[in-house]
Parts: structure tokens; sequence; C-alpha cells
């Protein structure tokens, strides 16, 4: 097996992880992600909201429009919230 070498070995590329790559990455930090999905499985959805915080984070780095870009539509409406009726709810 080839041995690689690296300044940081970040496990999990998630958001945190990815986040914390770009940022090393940013200020000349060799640094390398491991990820592990089983066999023949896409990874899942890892994040589904970004933080003022990590926003401010992305500010930095240069890429906050992008991430913007990436999302759900300016006009797509956040506030909407559906349930179905429980057991003791009248069926409409």
């Amino acid at each position: 097996m080839p041995v690689t070498r690296t300044a940081v070995l970040i496990v999990g590329g998630g958001p945190v992880g990815s986040t914390l790559a770009l940022d090393l990455a940013s200020r000349g930090i060799d640094v390398m992600v491991a990820e592990r999905n089983p066999v023949g499985q896409m990874p899942g959805v890892k994040c589904n909201h970004v933080a003022a915080r990590t926003m401010e984070i992305f500010r930095r780095l240069e890429i906050a429009q992008i991430v913007r870009d990436t999302g759900l539509p300016a006009d797509h409406a956040n506030d909407i919230a559906r349930r179905r009726p429980g057991p003791s709810s009248p069926a409409s």
C-alpha cells in the first residue's frame, strides 16, 4: 500500500471537515480529507443549513457567493411547514 504524507489529516468530509480543509489550504497548509462511505451507497446529505458564523468563514475564504448560488433559489419559501393530521386531529 502506498504511503501518503500530509501535514494535517481530517477524518470526515462533512460540513466541519470540509470547511476546516478549505481554511487550512487557504493558509498554505498541506491537508488531506478522508471520507469513508459504504461500497455502492451514495453519500448522504451532510448539511441542509448554513449558520451565520459559517457564512462569515465562507466570506473570508471568498466562497460565500458560490455557496449561496448552489443552494435553493432566493425566492424559495423557507417558512412553510407540512404535517399530517395526528390521531387526535380532525381529518380535513
